[in-house]
């Protein structure tokens, strides 16, 4: 394999180290269906009612990440979807599936530990008249959490898509954390988002 292309299972590892990722659509396949990450396959059948066609050594299309039924497996790199195509449904299967290096290394979780949940902004220890600077952050990582648990769940595909969540929960309110507390709390939401998929 040449070192621009990894295999599905190296790129699960370098994502989720010593764990084994679940059958289901992740980051990976999502930022692969935006068109963010370039997979091939070493054999992309399609079999519909036309009958079966086979691409041999192909970039695999974006249509099939987002793919009804999609089933990735990891571990063999053989990865099922089942696409909407003129009218009737096929059913897609990539064999050998790789992924460019670069972009998987990108997105990567950082090799020198976890993020550990951000303290809480300091509150002022004696109220000196109208309301300390406080933000409700237990209310907006719940808000968070629940948009991303609920079915048909949002999935972020980055740090800066959480960000611009807390964001707008935030601009609901009259006050605004810091730029600072705003990407220390998206790293660590998007970090735990990940761990859990």
């Amino acid at each position: 394999m040449s070192e621009d292309w990894i295999s599905a299972r190296e790129a699960a590892e370098v994502m989720w180290p010593g764990k084994r990722p679940a059958p289901v659509p992740n980051a990976i396949t999502k930022r692969a269906e935006e068109g963010l990450i370039e997979a091939r396959a070493e054999l992309l059948t399609k079999q519909g009612p036309g009958g079966k066609t086979k691409v041999p050594d192909d970039p695999i299309p974006t249509e099939f990440w987002g793919g009804r039924a999609m089933v990735p497996d990891w571990e063999s790199g053989v990865f099922t979807a089942h696409v909407q195509q003129n009218a009737s449904e096929e059913e897609w299967k990539a064999f050998g599936v790789t992924f460019k290096r670069s972009k998987i290394e990108a997105m990567a979780p950082l090799k020198t530990g976890e993020i550990g949940a951000p303290a809480p902004a300091p509150t002022l220890a004696k109220n000196q008249g109208g309301n300390p600077g406080k933000y409700d952050w237990a209310v907006a990582v719940g808000t968070i959490v629940f948009k991303w648990s609920d079915p048909g769940n949002w999935q972020p595909l980055d740090v800066e898509e959480v960000r611009a969540a807390l964001e707008t929960h935030f601009a609901k309110t009259q006050k605004s954390p810091d730029e600072k507390l705003f990407k220390k709390y998206a790293e660590w939401i998007f970090q735990e988002i990940e761990k859990r998929k």
